[in-house]
């Protein structure tokens, strides 16, 4: 189930997946896949494909989710460093107590 609002317009061989948001007076050019679950707020005019919200190109989209990833992974990564291994480890809070 997908949803277009407003009086977008959309070009030959637009496709279009599952949980596509699409809002507002917009212009989808012609070649323009839209991923799953992205979420479209400005025209796309140049055809590919396009994910995420807000929709941008899938190319894009893959390298700031694995950015992300690595980012997350390095915070990880550094809070083990400082509270050390997971296993047998007591947590302290800022009173100096341990937590249960």
């Amino acid at each position: 189930l997908s949803g277009i609002a407003g009086s977008t317009k959309l070009g030959d061989r637009v496709r279009v997946g599952g949980r596509v948001a699409i809002s507002g007076h917009l212009q989808i050019a012609g070649g323009v896949t839209l991923l799953g679950a992205c979420t479209v707020s400005k025209s796309l005019l140049q055809p590919g494909m396009y994910n995420g919200n807000p929709a941008m190109p899938n190319r894009e989209f893959l390298r700031h989710e694995a950015t992300l990833r690595r980012l997350v992974q390095r915070h990880e990564d550094e809070r083990q460093k400082i509270k050390g291994p997971v296993t047998g480890s007591k947590d302290i809070n800022r009173k100096g107590e341990e937590d249960s």
